[in-house]
């Protein structure tokens, strides 16, 4: 696997003006498995958002600092850009919500796969840290491009050990990521189960890696891509 993996990256990369990118990424697949997936299209601005079909309790995480009154969670989504056009592309993402009684002031994350750190700067903004009587919440966007393509790569290899959906799901024997959200004054650690997982294999193992997704992944850029 990590072999083809390999292999696939490097047609990517060599042919990123090739046929297969002048057709534009191909929606179709997502919107054939309307039970695993949604796709919302704007056509004001001509991108569509792929997401899972989880709930947010599903992906939630605990931590020290948890609200009482919202989940803290991650979300797998895929931005595409230009949708309606033959140049369309999508850019894989990750979204990670913190809710806790005050602020973590946070804009990167460490993942720990296998005994392997994996660390982005994400995008953040103050527009996305509200505050009220419940606590506050904090909104960070990691973009993947040819930089998390080891960390793509570990998440489908780690996935690829649990064969079955009971087993994945074993909130004992499942499989558990260390992450850290590292803050302004401190950091906060935190464990990843089986719901982290598995929207990443509905997401981006399977609307992305699976697909012509990675024929694009160069062309991800988080300093220059406006977020949608």
């Amino acid at each position: 696997m990590k072999q083809f993996f390999a292999f696939i990256l490097a047609l990517a990369l060599l042919f990123s003006c090739s046929v297969s990118l002048a057709a534009g990424y191909d929606l179709s697949y997502a919107k054939s498995k309307s039970g695993v997936f949604t796709v919302d299209e704007d056509t004001d601005r001509d991108v569509a958002f792929i997401e899972s079909t989880l709930s947010v309790s599903d992906r939630s995480f605990v931590h020290k600092y948890e609200s009482d009154y919202r989940y803290s969670s991650t979300m797998f989504d895929i931005l595409v850009v230009d949708c309606s056009r033959s140049t369309s592309y999508p850019v894989p993402r990750l979204w990670i919500t913190y809710c806790a009684d005050n602020y973590l002031y946070y804009d990167s994350v460490t993942f720990t796969i296998d005994g392997t750190d994996y660390t982005f700067s994400g995008i953040s903004d103050s527009d996305w840290r509200t505050k009220d009587e419940n606590g506050v919440v904090e909104e960070v966007l990691i973009k993947f491009g040819t930089e998390a393509l080891p960390f793509l790569g570990a998440m489908e290899t780690l996935y690829e050990k649990y064969p079955s959906y009971d087993e994945l799901m074993d909130e004992t024997n499942g499989p558990k990521i260390k992450m850290v959200l590292h803050g302004r004054n401190e950091d906060v650690r935190v464990t990843l189960g089986s719901g982290f997982v598995l929207d990443f294999a509905l997401i981006i193992e399977g609307a992305y890696l699976n697909t012509n997704g990675l024929d694009y992944i160069d062309k991800v850029n988080s300093s220059t891509l406006t977020v949608e």
